[in-house]
């Protein structure tokens, strides 16, 4: 009879499992879609700017209103653990990790040349990229 009830015990704790894995799934992939998308509007308000010093300062102004609201949630993300998320998620996040940080770079070397000539700028996009950054990693 022990064993029964032992097994019967590992199958329930292996369901509360992975009902828990799932709730953090859908966490964790709205969140990084939430990521991405922030990053998305950053590049493109850069990109789209012709005066580059007002493009970054916009930008800067998405970011900081994204912080409040996607920042802890970004702790958290960084804080899980693997066995709360399938390897479908955790595959979904470091995608995304990825895909943001080499957007945000590509950005950098785009405005390396009047970043070079204008150190306002040079200090904006650092500052941009440095809180982007942070953000990426729950900081």
């Amino acid at each position: 009879m022990a064993p029964r009830t032992l097994s019967l015990y590992t199958i329930l704790f292996a369901i509360v499992l992975a009902l828990g894995a799932c709730k953090k799934d859908d966490f964790a992939n709205e969140t990084m879609a939430q990521l991405a998308k922030v990053t998305d509007d950053i590049v493109a308000k850069v990109k789209e700017s012709e005066d580059k010093k007002a493009g970054v300062a916009e930008a800067q102004k998405i970011l900081d209103a994204a912080k409040g609201d996607l920042g802890p949630k970004m702790k958290e993300i960084m804080e899980l653990r693997g066995f709360q998320l399938s390897e479908e998620a955790q595959g979904n996040v470091a995608k995304v990790m990825v895909d943001v940080t080499t957007k945000m770079a590509s950005m950098e070397i785009d405005l390396m040349t009047e970043t070079m000539s204008d150190k306002d700028l040079e200090t904006a996009v650092e500052k941009l990229s440095n809180d982007h950054e942070k953000l990426v990693m729950g900081e």
